[in-house]
């Protein structure tokens, strides 16, 4: 298309295309497509593309290396004189750190370009898991797939979970009584007999999602360590609402007072009147929980696409203070929010007001997830039991990433190094020079109380362990202990680690404190180096170019053919050009002047 633009402003395109037509004899990566940051006891996975020219039925070997040791390998076997294929290789690390991989094939004494040979990358592998208790009174659908999701596929979940009502066999009885939920726990070992047994359990959960339990299970004591965890330590409550319990069986003032809802105590175990599809509300569309997308334009198709919801609870109102992120909208509901508004706003003011307040109360008949902060925590009100219709046809794709988004909404962003009162790290483990670097640092005292008056800064030092960069982090609103800080400088390809400097906080913590708090990270050259790049020629693209132009496609040899494109050598052009002087008020005033002059000048010598 821009092609055509061009030739029909006479614009032609032409080309000299270098290099030869035939393919060497080459093997090549192509691509390599891995985790940066993995969790220990999960595999490094790598999907390679590889591609060979003119070697068919030539045989190699793909070798995976983590630090110069031998951690996987692949035979491979050339089919045809231009081939391409993918291969899958992994490997499972022992301890966390940042591992250095490198991805190889065996030479060939046939190969010209050997540089192609070899992909490097480093791989991060942390132990820094969200503590996530799930709690239920019996195994519904919602607890059925979010049990799912952290326990089987969600390497970054420790998942502790209790059914009070769990499903059994009769006849058959557990050998032993299982433990009461704990985040001490070792990782895998989920199933619990108990909600955690006292408080400093209680405190080391980051989210605690409670479905359609009664005040048999949330007794008072309970209530009074969920509370103490959302307010002071910081925690995440997310409440799902369940058509026998959750909330409205619950009378408890502490926990009502903790929810961004307001309801009624009466039973409503009912279906809405019609299906209905989730809606983002204005907030929702810019909040974190809500993006199934980068694109917002995207992120809004995704979530109208989406089957319709059958249940929802009803509730009296919304909190001050609270957000609405989504609502239920069905087909005979009233216009959407932004069309009511721009129409009283075309009225007048006091249109606009009203309208705002009706659609206020429009939102909350129609809510469906709430949200606000509660002391130092924060609380998540889903008033359906129905986010698993996610999966609808296309697996845990949307499923997975919307409550991803909700726990790092919840618990913060994961960082590789130190210990569950300080962590800390960057955003990515290897950045191109042009990419800004992200460094963030979460920090609570010996109780898990987040800290939010420390003054911290990051140190980034070279591989000679020079300091070559200083950032100051400066503490995110309403986030659980979060510092962050943005790295504009470029860096040299390198090797760096950055260093946690937060004066004080070793008093605060003592032993508590981690020994090294710092992060390894590198700076390469590309993200695909140009040697990786296709080296025959292709005449392809050059020929479109000139046959939509007007222009030519030629070899080297027939370069002279492109003397006659340029016009003539040279030409002479003789241009006129007249200035008026009432145009120019200083060319004017100038002539004023010298006339003024001149008139004085002959007054004085009596030539006048």
């Amino acid at each position: 298309a821009v092609a055509k633009l061009l030739g029909q402003t006479q614009t032609h395109v032409s080309a000299v295309v270098i290099g030869g037509t035939e393919a060497p004899f080459d093997f090549s990566i192509d691509a390599v497509r891995a985790q940066e940051s993995v969790f220990l006891g999960d595999k490094v996975r790598l999907t390679a593309t590889l591609s060979a020219t003119g070697a068919a039925g030539a045989k190699t070997q793909i070798v995976l290396k983590r630090d110069g040791k031998v951690v996987d390998t692949e035979s491979v076997e050339i089919e045809g004189s231009a081939w391409q294929a993918e291969f899958r290789l992994e490997d499972l690390p022992d301890a966390r750190g940042t591992y250095h991989y490198e991805l190889a094939i065996e030479n060939d004494s046939r190969e010209i370009l050997k540089e192609n040979n070899v992909w490097s990358m480093d791989v991060a592998v942390s132990d820094n898991r969200t503590n996530v208790l799930l709690a239920d009174s019996r195994p519904r659908w919602e607890f059925r797939y979010l049990r799912n999701l952290f326990y089987g596929r969600d390497k970054s979940i420790h998942l502790q979970y209790f059914l009070s009502e769990p499903d059994t066999i009769r006849g058959l009885t557990p050998e032993k009584p299982l433990p009461p939920a704990s985040a001490s726990r070792e990782f895998g070992d989920a199933e619990s007999g108990s909600l955690p047994a006292s408080l400093e359990e209680w405190r080391k959960f980051d989210v605690i999602i409670l479905g359609d339990l009664d005040e048999k299970v949330l007794t008072p004591s309970v209530v009074e360590s969920i509370k103490h965890c959302v307010e002071v330590r910081g925690a995440t409550l997310i409440c799902i609402a369940g058509p026998t319990s959750m909330p409205y069986a619950i009378t408890n003032t502490l926990f009502q007072a903790m929810l961004p809802v307001t309801y009624s105590t009466t039973n409503h175990l009912r279906l809405a009147s019609e299906p209905f599809n989730v809606e983002m509300t204005t907030a929702g569309r810019s909040h974190p929980i809500m993006s199934l997308s980068s694109s917002q334009a995207e992120n809004e198709s995704i979530w109208s696409a989406q089957p319709p919801w059958l249940w929802r609870l009803p509730i009296a109102d919304i909190k001050p203070g609270a957000e609405i992120l989504a609502i239920a909208r069905s087909a005979s509901d009233s216009p959407n929010e932004t069309f009511i508004l721009d129409s009283a706003a075309k009225q007048s003011p006091q249109a606009a007001v009203a309208a705002f307040a009706e659609q206020r109360k429009q939102q909350m008949r129609q809510a469906i997830l709430v949200t606000q902060t509660d002391g130092m925590g924060k609380v998540m009100m889903l008033l359906s039991d129905r986010t698993w219709r996610l999966r609808y046809c296309i697996g845990d794709t949307l499923h997975h990433r919307f409550w991803g988004q909700v726990m790092r909404w919840g618990a913060g962003e994961q960082l590789r190094a130190g210990n569950l009162f300080a962590r800390f790290g960057t955003d990515r483990v290897s950045y191109t020079p042009e990419e800004p670097i992200i460094v963030r640092a979460r920090l609570s005292d010996g109780t898990l109380k987040p800290l939010a008056n420390l003054t911290v800064q990051a140190s980034v030092m070279n591989a000679k362990n020079q300091e070559c960069a200083r950032l100051d982090l400066t503490y995110r609103e309403n986030s659980n202990g979060l510092y962050e800080g943005t790295l504009l400088q470029p860096l040299e390809p390198g090797s760096y680690k950055v260093v946690l400097d937060a004066p004080g906080l070793g008093g605060i913590l003592g032993d508590n404190l981690p020994k090294n708090l710092e992060c390894p990270f590198s700076v390469i050259t590309a993200r695909r180096p140009k040697e990786f790049a296709h080296v025959t020629a292709d005449w392809r693209v050059p020929r479109i170019l000139a046959t939509q132009s007007g222009g030519k496609a030629l070899s080297p040899v027939e370069c002279a053919r492109l003397e006659t494109d340029f016009g003539e050598p040279s030409r002479t052009v003789i241009e006129h050009v007249e200035i008026t002087l009432w145009s120019c008020p200083w060319i004017l005033l100038a002539l004023i002047i010298v006339l003024t002059t001149e008139w004085i000048l002959r007054k004085k010598g009596g030539l006048t």
